[in-house]
């Protein structure tokens, strides 16, 4: 009982929510640019998230004062 309270619930509700907020990212896309068949890669947010994520795992070691060098173990 207390694994489904725990563990489960909440991330049934975290992928409800974003599940939800997908949609409404797409609502909006498909109004703002009022073409039904809008996608993000019409835009190029595709390209720009990739370039994010790019840029945030690249940089994440350094910005948090950790280099991970090739071979070194601690």
């Amino acid at each position: 009982h207390s694994l489904v309270r725990d563990v489960r619930l909440p991330r049934a509700a975290a992928g409800l929510i974003a599940g939800a907020a997908l949609a409404a990212a797409a609502i909006l896309l498909q109004a703002v640019t009022r073409n039904p068949l809008a996608e993000p890669a019409m835009l190029g947010l595709t390209a720009g998230g990739a370039l994010a994520v790019t840029a945030v795992a690249g940089f994440w070691p350094v910005a948090c004062g950790r280099i991970v060098r090739m071979g070194d173990d601690g």
